[in-house]
Order: structure tokens, then C-alpha cells, then sequence
């Protein structure tokens, strides 16, 4: 398991989906959480913890969505 330590900068929340804006060495990621964002404020340092196998990294730049990236 992979870990990356940073700073909640923006909260985002509709019907239970949550965004959080987490800052990561100067580069922002955001994660997508199911529940409750009441347990998270700005300012709160975190750690993010994820399996190389479920995650999906792009730029700015990509043109294909993940959904449309796999072939059938």
C-alpha cells in the first residue's frame, strides 16, 4: 500500500459524494469519498492510502476519459 502525506485545501459534498481537495507536494489530487464529509474539515492533514492497481492518473491534457480508455 502506497501513502501520500498532505493538507485538505476544499470540500465538496451532493447527496452523499464527497470531493476533497487534498494538496500533495505542491500538486493537488482529489479524492472521491461515499459518506459523510462532516469527519474531514479544511486545513486537516491527511494521508492518502492507495494499491497501484486502483488507480487512475491523467493530465490536463488527455483527451479520453478512463471510461472510454479500456478496450472490450
Amino acid at each position: 500500500m502506497n501513502q501520500l502525506c498532505g493538507t485538505i485545501t476544499q470540500l465538496k459534498s451532493v447527496e452523499g459524494i464527497s470531493q476533497i481537495s487534498v494538496v500533495v507536494a505542491k500538486k493537488v489530487l482529489n479524492v472521491l469519498i461515499l459518506g459523510d464529509e462532516e469527519a474531514y474539515r479544511l486545513g486537516q492533514d491527511v494521508t492518502l492510502l492507495f494499491k497501484e492497481t486502483e488507480v487512475l492518473i491523467a493530465s490536463a491534457d488527455s483527451a479520453v476519459s478512463a471510461r472510454n480508455a479500456f478496450v472490450s
